[in-house]
């Protein structure tokens, strides 16, 4: 196996061809050549490994780096990672690391069947989906009767907002829809502790390219919760890849939250995808309440870390363990982390009162 690595912008038209055919027309958004090209026009820790195995390429594989550890390919922002790679191909991770000239990699949302043979700190985990193979009518009805008091009160609160209201639900909208919802999703943020998830200008620009650019084989899908004509209620960001398609950013204004307007946006959007063909939603891996309320399926993924073959993967692996089941140990135990992170977030919103919006800016 000869590994070659290089910044996705220095691919050949050859190769970038090759990593689409192996990525197919179904593949995962994240891994797809067309979101690592655009990734690499705002960032400069963006690489690729390009495995070829005798004469041929077998696989790519991008990533971010930082003093030769790996991660995803945008840290915390990804719902997903791995390589893309031939059918029947198989490769050792450490092996891989090391002739990448890594010590180690970070990862949150590894494919399941790809970390077979890995060793290090593995943590496995199911991720949310919405199979919608059978159809939108299909999907709905089972949603029903699975949860029928839940969908009733959907229905009940969609109808009020109707009723106090003149609601649309729009697909792209007007120019500055994405300037409305990194402003929701920043509000959100600030309201909660939570640290500013567009707070980057990388962010923002990264955003703006893939939505108002045409990208081969990937599209950013924009959908709009607008009330009284002018006023954002809710709105989600999607990335979609052949037929499937991968929710990426979602928010909503409180000040609608009677209505519940990110799940009213949730099921219409979900709607519309079905009526464009899209078989499976992605809808990330969490916790929370909402995507498992609408998910009818799920995929294993791993999070964890492995160490590059050798003393320096060995070393990697070592001085992270603690912090690492440290975490794991609180994930666990729900009551203890709630009291971590709200004490986190209690600290965050008072360094933003203090520092202002530039609290949470960074490369």
């Amino acid at each position: 196996m000869q590994v070659t690595r290089v910044r996705p912008s220095d691919l050949s038209p050859s190769e970038t061809a090759r990593w689409r055919a192996l990525h197919g027309e179904d593949g995962d958004a994240f891994t797809s050549p067309d979101f690592a090209l655009v990734v690499d026009r705002v960032r400069s820790d963006v690489w690729v490994v390009v495995v070829e195995d005798g004469n041929e390429i077998c696989g790519f594989w991008p990533f971010s780096c930082r003093r030769r550890v790996a991660a995803p390919i945008l840290p915390g922002y990804t719902n997903s990672e791995g390589m893309v790679h031939a059918v029947g191909f198989e490769w050792s991770w450490h092996d891989l690391l090391r002739k990448s000239q890594l010590v180690g990699w970070r990862f949150a949302s590894l494919a399941g069947e790809q970390a077979w043979r890995a060793r290090g700190h593995l943590v496995h985990q199911s991720s949310p989906v919405v199979d919608l193979g059978e159809g939108w009518a299909a999907y709905d009805a089972r949603l029903r009767r699975l949860h029928g008091r839940t969908a009733k009160a959907l229905d009940a609160r969609r109808r009020r907002l109707h009723r106090d209201h003149h609601v649309q639900f729009e697909t792209g909208g007007p120019p500055d829809a994405l300037d409305g919802l990194i402003a929701l999703k920043r509000a959100q943020c600030r309201a909660r502790g939570w640290k500013d998830t567009f707070g980057p200008s990388w962010t923002r620009q990264l955003l703006h390219e893939l939505v108002e650019d045409s990208h081969e084989g990937l599209t950013c899908v924009l959908h709009s919760l607008v009330v009284d004509d002018d006023q954002l209620a809710a709105t989600t960001l999607r990335l979609r890849s052949g037929r499937r398609e991968f929710v990426w950013f979602t928010a909503y204004d409180r000040r609608f939250g009677a209505y519940s307007p990110g799940m009213l946006s949730e099921l219409q959007a979900l709607e519309v995808a079905a009526g464009d063909g899209v078989r499976s939603v992605d809808m990330g891996k969490g916790s929370e309440a909402h995507k498992w309320f609408l998910s009818n399926a799920e995929r294993p993924v791993v999070s964890g870390m492995i160490g590059a073959q050798g003393w320096g993967g060995a070393r990697f692996l070592s001085s992270r363990a603690g912090a690492f089941w440290a975490r794991q140990w609180l994930e666990r135990h729900p009551d203890h982390f709630g009291r971590m992170q709200s004490a986190v977030h209690r600290a965050r919103r008072i360094r933003g009162l203090v520092l202002g919006p530039q609290a949470d800016q960074a490369a």
